[in-house]
């Protein structure tokens, strides 16, 4: 492939996947609060979509596939690239939604009773932060991951990218959990 087609598959990869990122998130966030759900409520949606996801990559797993056509042109260009990190990665992908989807279900037995609502229009803005970082946060790991493929020669090169690449993302989920939790307790602080 050129790099232009390269490019080009890339930035129409950018756009499609931000465009659904910012819709998901508002869909979300509207029907959250115009319905008033709940944790419970909010877990078990998010646990639902998550276990599918799961289990669509799992049987998908070996073979490139998305509703998408750009998305399923760059699993198979990056199949080609990564060779057997490319089923290390979906591999990976496919075992943490599991496990998440698990946790989300037992938060959602866990928090069942409690019926005050999740989100409220008084807490709007700490919410779109909070989105705008977790849309931050994935548009530079993929940016990363990208040019790290992008960039590489031969399958050979990207042994033990995946193992990498969770470590280094795990690390800077702790910190932007940690940070966020922070900005949370302080805005509440301030505000309330």
């Amino acid at each position: 492939m050129e790099t232009f087609e390269i490019r080009k598959m890339r930035k129409h990869q950018f756009v499609l996947f931000n465009c659904l990122l910012v819709v998901v998130l508002s869909l979300y966030l509207g029907f959250a609060i115009n319905f008033s759900i709940t944790m419970a409520q909010s877990n078990l949606i998010i646990a639902i979509i998550t276990l599918s996801t799961a289990i669509f990559t799992f049987i998908t797993r070996n073979h490139p596939t998305s509703i998408f056509p750009i998305l399923k042109q760059v699993q198979a260009y990056e199949k080609r690239k990564l060779g057997d990190e490319w089923k290390k990665q979906r591999k990976t992908t496919y075992i943490s939604q599991f496990i998440l989807s698990g946790l989300l279900f037992m938060q959602y037995f866990i928090t069942r009773t409690i019926n005050e609502p999740l989100y409220e229009r008084a807490v709007l803005v700490p919410i779109i932060v909070i989105f705008i970082v977790i849309i931050a946060a994935i548009n530079i790991a993929l940016l990363l991951h990208n040019r790290k493929v992008d960039r590489s020669i031969s399958p050979a090169e990207m042994r033990g990218y995946t193992k990498n690449a969770n470590i280094i993302g795990g690390a800077i989920g702790i910190i932007i959990g940690i940070s966020l939790f922070v900005f949370i307790i302080t805005y509440v602080m301030l505000t309330g």
